[in-house]
């Protein structure tokens, strides 16, 4: 291939109306066959928007792989802010993959980056979540924090995130936690502990043929 061909390929038209829609992080304005998931999550979070001590809730989202557990809490994460929005509550959704985050430490550093612009080198992890709570509360903010593939961090580490209310004070923890994991792995690391840090764990079933034809087609419509 010389220049000229190479250069014709970028002005053909593309096959696709929107490739965008056939990436894994891609979030659809709909979701199909998961109406029960998300009404119970929402039972479960809605005190955040409706409550003045906004409470501190973690859940835990299970089932078997490619069953729509990422793509659901991620479409429920920028549907609750829309409503926050709406509602006058400044939320923030934050989304992190343990496969590139496999630690707590890495998790919380990312986020003091984000929110406070500092690197969080000489800070413990506490001192670095206290940071982040702190601007939170003065933003008058809160945080729903989505941790996929969870299972591979420690369960001490788990442990830990489930406590912030308890360790900071619930006052002072503006933020939420919803856990996402195969069923299996997460029984490597679940312990009686971490269950009485959970509001809800909510078990997705498989999608039967006709529902995943109706996905399929929606997938197929957009791109």
């Amino acid at each position: 291939m010389d220049e000229d061909l190479f250069r014709q390929e970028f002005m053909k038209k593309s096959v696709f109306k929107q490739a965008s829609s056939l990436d894994f992080s891609f979030v659809p304005n709909k979701l199909f066959c998961r109406d029960d998931t998300v009404k119970s999550l929402i039972f479960n979070y809605r005190r955040i928007l409706e409550e003045k001590e906004q409470p501190s809730i973690n859940c835990l989202l299970l089932g078997k792989g490619g069953i729509g557990k990422t793509v659901t809490a991620r479409y429920f994460g920028k549907m609750f802010r829309s409503v926050a929005l709406e509602k006058d509550v400044n939320l923030f959704i934050e989304y992190y993959n343990c496969i590139n985050f496999r630690s707590k430490s890495k998790i919380i550093r990312e986020l003091l980056a984000k929110y406070t612009h500092g690197s969080g080198r000489g800070f413990s992890d506490d001192e670095a979540l206290k940071l982040i709570l702190t601007k939170l509360v003065n933003d008058q903010g809160y945080m729903l924090l989505i941790i996929d593939e969870v299972h591979l961090l420690d369960p001490e580490e788990v442990l830990a995130l489930l406590d912030i209310a308890e360790t900071f004070g619930h006052q002072n923890a503006k933020l939420s936690i919803l856990l996402i994991s195969r069923k299996r792995d997460w029984m490597k690391i679940e312990t009686e502990r971490i269950l009485s840090r959970l509001n809800d764990k909510i078990t997705l079933k498989p999608y039967n043929f006709e529902e995943a034809m109706i996905i399929l087609q929606y997938r197929a419509d957009l791109a």
